[in-house]
Parts: C-alpha cells; structure tokens; sequence
C-alpha cells in the first residue's frame, strides 16, 4: 500500500515537471513583434507593418495625381482644340482653309482632332468632333481637378503630411491596418505634402511667409519687383557694376536694399498653402497683396491711361505695373479693351537712394522801379533780362518707387542771370492777377518730389489725391507770390504747417505750404515775385519743400488745377 502511494507520488511530480517544461517551451516560442503605430495629430489611427511602405504608398498616389493632371490637362485643350475648329466651321471655311489655318496660326493642334478634320467633310467634321468632345459636366470636373492638384506638376516629393507620426511598437497582437486604409484616414484630414521652400518676410514684431517650389523663383520675382521700382536695365546695370558715372547730367543709384529681413528655408509643406510657382504671379503679389481691391476697367471711347488712372483712383505708375503689355502713359487704349485697376500693396519695402545732376534754368529777377507819374499796370523795360543757368545735384531717397526725401548736394553756377529792370507805374498795386503767365514760386535749385495725382501718403500709409506739387528746396530759401492777388488766408495746420493762400481775383487761388515763416498778413496786396514766405517743414512733412496748390473756382471749393499745366515766366 505504502509502495503504491510512493509510486503515485513519484507520477504526479514527474508530471508537473514535463508541465512546467512544456508551458516554459511554448511560451518562449511566442515573441511579440514589430509594427508601427500611426499617429495623426496625437491620436492613433492604426497600425502598419512598414514605415517604408506608407511612404511608398504616397509617393505612387502622388504621382498617379501628376499622371491624371497631365492627362486631363491633355483633354482640356483638346476640347479648346474642339471648340477653336467648331468656330472656323460656322465662319463657313473649307476643310482646306481650316487645315491651312492650323498650320500658320495653331500648329500644336491635338493629333486626334487634326486626324478627325482630315478624315471628315465639312458637311459632318463637328458631328465627328462631337464624338471625342467632353461634356459640360465632364469639362467642369477635369478643369477643377487640374486647379486643385496643380502644383503635383511641379514635383516629384509626393511625403507624408504634417502632423501625422510612425512610431515604432512590439505587440502580441497580431492586428494591423492595410496601408491604403491608413492613406485614406490621412487624406480626409490632411493633404499630402511636398519639398517647397517657405520664405520669412519679417518687418519689426510682424512676419509673414510665403511659399515657393523653388528658390529660383523667389528670385526671379524679387529681381522683378526691384526692377518695377527702378527700371529693369537701371537695375542690371547697378547689379553688374557697370552705371555710367555722371558727367553733366543724369542720375546714379547709390544703394537699393530691401527693408524687411527676408529668409528662405526648404522644408515639406502642405499642398493646401498657396505655393507659388511663377515669378510674375509673385512678384504681383510683392506689389499688390492679395488684390483685395482689385477690379477691371472697360475702356471707353476718349480714355487715355490718364484718364483711366485719374478715374479709377490710381497713379500711371499702378496702370502699368498691373498691365505688363501697357509699356508708358501714351499708349493708344482700344475701345472695350479690359484693363486690371490695382493698388499699390507692397509686401517688401524696396528702398533706393541714387544722386540726380540736372541742369537748371536759373531765371532771372526783375527789378521794378516805381515811378508814380505812370498808371499802374504800365511798365517800361529798361534792362532786358537773361537767364543763367545751375548745374544742382541732389540725393534722393525712395520707397517703393515715391520719392520720400531729397536733399541738395551741391549747386555750381555755370552762368550768371542778368535782371531785367523795368519801370512801372506806382499809383495802386494791382490785385488781379494774370491769367496767362505765372511766377514760379522758389528761388532756383528746386525739385519737385511729388506730383500732382493719387499716391500713398508717405507719412500716414493711406490713398490719397496728392493736390499739389512738393517742391524740394534748400530751408529758409525764399517763396514768391506766384501771381497779384490779396492774401486770404495766412495760418498754419498740423497738416500744412505754415501756410498762405492768396486770391488772384480772377478766379484763381493758390496755396503755399510748410513754410518755415510765413510773411504778409491777411487782407494784404501783392504782386507777383514778392516774397512771402520762407521754405520749411512744418506740419506733416518729410524734408524741407514747398507745397504748391493751384485752383480755380475757389480754394477748396472750385477745382484743383495742375500747377505744371500753368504757363510761367
């Protein structure tokens, strides 16, 4: 009995150790294995066998979007091919003048359509078009596919977006995502992305980016802007160090930099950022922003580029850089011809500082003797008068092509004037003025900074019509009464600063402005060349200049006339 109990004592523990053995053995055989976990913004979507794979994956649907687009990009001028033929069918031209056409005017026609107006009569040649032409809906779709995936055309870097993290992970379980099931939650949320470069334009606590698909044309459109500014051959002659230095006349650009501090980086982007791929669609937005004033002129029987820019609220310079084929103010405008109206938004600050040699009339003065036995309004000429001539120099600096200041480097006299005396007649002073020859208001020297016409105030920032001329000028030269008349107004503004406005009781008015002291008090009479006040900057202005404002019909309330377009002795 005592050997039996041995026996089954013995079993069951040889049993448990063949147990122990058998569960050991099977549970080292069970290692946990490698997958990777995807992460989309912090939260899991799955799991994959291989990284690689998911990547792999990106890159074949990438390119099977480019594929597409080219296909459909096919498809789409196929039909422009289509419709361009339709025309020239209902314009009533044989099969012979349509084939002649294509090959002067459209020779890249799609071999389909051409080998259908082979094979055709004129009788049925848009019947057979018909039956390769796409329908509206078809059009409609291919045409907003061709928008949305564009840029696939411009890579090969079809990666993973933003956003979504591989990590790696051992698991028992077995469990995992087929990759094309990963690919799809990825793309209802985000947009697959692609190697681009992001450009940083920072400008003191404010930075704004832009995107582009290479650096190449973030240059091109950097030099074109610049070139806008100061002149495409100005420019390359300043970049290649080869300006002309000046000998009697001219200018010289001194320096050009760009304001703000602007980086470029390559990075993965994501396709839904606005990634530029031209350099003229960039160097618009440079100039103009986004466009949110944008909008389109149809020209009108009599319009000049004047007259549109005056209309519309914009200066020439704005006309043309919105209308590359406008090349100057003179260009002939055709009726119902369509020109783009923008204004100026510069998104860099080009600045330009260059020195300007002009020559200058430097006019004469008249030297009036009063004799009392004439009548006033009559006069003697005693001395006739001469003009010199000035050679000035001046430093000018700009912004986005407006002049912000300039100053006055140096004056040679190259000829003295001689004044001219005149006798005149002394018992009244006359208060009308004339309405045919004007005084220029400064002494010799002078240069005008800013002309009449819409502009961006360069103080302020807002749009404005700019009434006047702002002659720059030494400070404290003198400023001359520009015709007889009665001082109406002698005060001073946080605008104006000191000012004057003379009526010349003929239905002209002029105004004097940021003068540095004014001289003549209201209700006073004088003539024209007396002087009235001195060159200054007070009020709102960025260098020492007058501003000049001439009207007709009242100051402010007649209209503002172009003191350019006033004839002067």
């Amino acid at each position: 009995m005592i050997l039996k109990k041995v026996i089954l004592i013995m079993f069951l523990m040889l049993f448990s150790i063949f147990f122990l053995i058998f569960t050991y053995n099977s549970a080292s055989t069970k290692r946990p294995r490698l997958l990777y976990q995807v992460y989309l913004d912090d939260q899991i979507i799955g799991k994959i066998e291989s990284k690689k794979e998911l990547e792999s994956y990106f890159e074949k649907e990438g390119k099977k979007i480019k594929k597409t687009l080219l296909e459909y990009t096919e498809d789409i001028e196929k039909q422009e091919d289509i419709v361009l033929i339709n025309s020239l069918v209902d314009s009533k031209k044989s099969i012979e003048k349509i084939l002649e056409y294509i090959n002067v005017e459209h020779p890249n026609v799609s071999s389909d359509v051409l080998n259908i107006i082979k094979s055709s009569t004129i009788e049925n040649l848009k019947a057979n078009l018909d039956k390769i032409a796409l329908s509206s809906e078809e059009e409609e779709y291919k045409k907003k596919y061709i928008e949305d995936y564009s840029i696939f055309s411009h890579t090969d870097d079809f990666l993973i977006p933003n956003g979504v993290e591989i990590r790696k992970i051992y698991t028992y379980n077995n469990d995992y995502s087929s990759i094309e099931d990963i690919y799809n939650s990825i793309q209802r949320l985000k947009t697959t992305s692609i190697m681009a470069y992001r450009v940083s334009i920072k400008s003191e606590d404010k930075i704004k980016y832009v995107y582009t698909i290479n650096k190449k044309i973030f240059e091109d459109a950097l030099t074109k802007t610049i070139s806008t500014f100061v002149g495409t051959d100005n420019f390359k002659l300043y970049i290649n160090g080869e300006q002309v230095k000046i000998k009697k006349e001219g200018e010289y650009i001194d320096t050009i930099f760009i304001n703000e501090d602007l980086t470029i980086k390559e990075l993965k982007c994501s396709i839904s950022e606005k990634i530029y791929t031209d350099s003229d669609e960039l160097s618009q937005y440079f100039l103009f922003g986004d466009k949110e004033n944008s909008s389109i002129y149809t020209v009108k029987l009599g319009d000049t580029v004047e007259s549109v820019a005056l209309a519309n609220k914009v200066n020439v310079e704005e006309i043309i850089m919105s209308n590359p084929d406008i090349t100057d103010k003179r260009n002939i405008l055709s009726i119902n011809r369509k020109i783009v109206i923008n204004e100026l938004n510069p998104k860099i600050s080009v600045y330009v500082v260059k020195t300007l040699v002009e020559e200058q009339t430097h006019a004469y003065e008249t030297i009036k003797t009063v004799d009392e036995s004439m009548i006033a309004g009559y006069s003697n000429v005693t001395q006739k008068g001469v003009n010199g001539k000035d050679r000035l120099t001046f430093r000018i600096y700009s912004v986005n092509g407006q002049e912000v200041k300039a100053e006055t480097i140096s004056k040679e006299v190259l000829s003295e004037p001689i004044n001219e005396k005149i006798t005149v007649g002394g018992r009244y002073i006359q208060s009308v003025g004339s309405t045919d020859i004007w005084k220029w208001p400064t002494e010799p020297g002078w240069h005008i900074s800013t002309y009449w016409g819409w502009r961006t105030h360069p103080i302020g920032g807002y749009r404005e019509f700019h009434r006047a001329l702002d002659i720059s000028i030494g400070h404290g030269t003198r400023v001359y009464a520009a015709n007889n008349g009665t001082i109406i107004t002698s005060s001073y503004t946080r605008s104006y600063g000191n000012y004057i406005i003379i009526d010349h009781n003929n239905g002209w008015t002029s105004l004097y402005a940021h003068m540095s002291r004014k001289v003549g008090k209201v209700g006073q009479v004088v003539s024209k060349g007396d002087v009235i006040g001195y060159v200054g900057m007070t009020g709102s202005a960025t260098g020492p200049h007058l501003h000049f404002e001439t009207w007709y019909g009242g100051w402010w309330s007649g209209t503002t006339v172009n003191p350019l377009t006033l004839r002067y002795q």
